[in-house]
């Protein structure tokens, strides 16, 4: 009498079955791949690579991490194309992680520690967003995700540089994409930094711009741009957008603001700018907006991060619309860059 087998035998899975749950398991996983990246971050790894393969010992000796674990990470990195293992424990950067280096002139740097520090774990609390249509962050930590920033300095000073290197971005974009040659004063609401006023400045000589946000903003402003070459033409105002904006303008942008509201409270910023500016001025908002088309997964799934952090949303189109003409504004057009955000023009009537 034969002996049973130990395994029973099972029918074959369809292939097609199989690839969709890989697919989903890659999508259920996803958090593995951008928490790692975080780590190689608070690690330096990326800038230890900057001039050449390394051994893990030697990468292990300068960030005192354990030489098994951080090969672990590096391995798997090299996987989703950050880093290459060109022999046995030896690893080069690759093109797609040179841009987690500190100078890289379109680094992700400080976003990959902005969203592994400081909003990753509210995301935990996706469903209370769902069930509620409110701010996952606030519910989690009891205070709004803004007044975190005003008390925790690291944190916001990690939230101002990810912004400034998204703005960098976004900024050469919006400059070579508008024409800015018919106005001679903007306000920039919001301004963080002035990276975005910076560069539309820098191709637009007659031009200058007010930089208009918190006082600590403004004072880290001033200092990031000492040295720009266009500091003679911009302007310092500290203050609170939902009380006033600096009045005077015959262009207003807010880039990346409306999205962090609600329609009331975007509505507040926006009468405010209505006020402030000169009769038939310009109002620019540099924001996603999302279409009924097929869209980059980026937009979505933005629109779901400003729900969990901050109860805010991305809008479409027709949304756009009725936000701006509740302002007293009209919108005029809607510019696309070649990159996410597109410039909603709005003329004051």
């Amino acid at each position: 009498m034969s002996e049973p087998e130990i395994f029973e035998q099972k029918a074959p899975r369809q292939s097609s079955h199989i690839n969709s749950m890989q697919d989903l398991l890659a999508t259920l996983t996803g958090f593995w791949v951008s928490q790692s990246v975080y780590a190689a971050v608070e690690l330096g790894i990326a800038d230890l690579l900057k001039d050449g393969p390394k051994h893990v010992s030697e990468i292990s000796a300068v960030t005192e991490a354990d030489s098994g674990a951080l090969y672990r990470l590096m391995r798997s990195l090299a996987s989703v194309g950050l880093f290459t293992e060109t022999k046995r424990e030896c690893f080069e950067i690759t093109s797609v992680g040179t841009c987690l280096q500190a100078d890289h002139p379109n680094s992700l740097r400080t976003t990959a520690l902005l969203l592994g520090r400081e909003q990753f774990n509210p995301w935990a609390d996706i469903v209370y967003s769902i069930r509620t249509g409110k701010c996952a962050y606030k519910y989690r930590k009891g205070m709004s995700f803004f007044k975190h920033l005003e008390q925790d300095d690291n944190a916001a000073t990690t939230f101002n540089e990810a912004m400034t290197d998204y703005i960098r971005n976004v900024g050469f974009f919006v400059a070579e994409s508008y024409d800015f040659s018919r106005y001679s004063t903007i306000v920039d609401v919001g301004s963080g930094h002035g990276i975005l006023s910076s560069s539309i400045l820098d191709r637009n000589p007659k031009l200058k711009s007010i930089l208009f946000d918190t006082p600590n903003v403004i004072e880290s402003a001033k200092e990031y741009t000492s040295g720009d070459k266009t500091v003679g033409r911009l302007e310092f105002i500290s203050g609170d957008f939902f009380e006033s904006v600096p009045q005077g303008g015959d262009i207003y942008i807010l880039s990346n603001i409306v999205h962090n509201w609600n329609d009331e409270r975007s509505t507040k910023i926006l009468r405010n700018c209505y006020d402030a500016m000169v009769e038939n001025g310009r109002l620019l908002l540099v924001e996603v907006v999302l279409q009924a088309e097929e869209q980059p997964l980026f937009c979505d799934f933005l629109d779901l991060h400003m729900l969990v952090m901050l109860g805010g949303k991305e809008r479409t189109e027709d949304e756009y619309k009725n936000l701006i003409s509740s302002s007293g504004f009209v919108l005029k057009s809607i510019i696309e860059t070649n990159f996410y955000p597109s410039i909603i023009e709005c003329v004051r009537v």
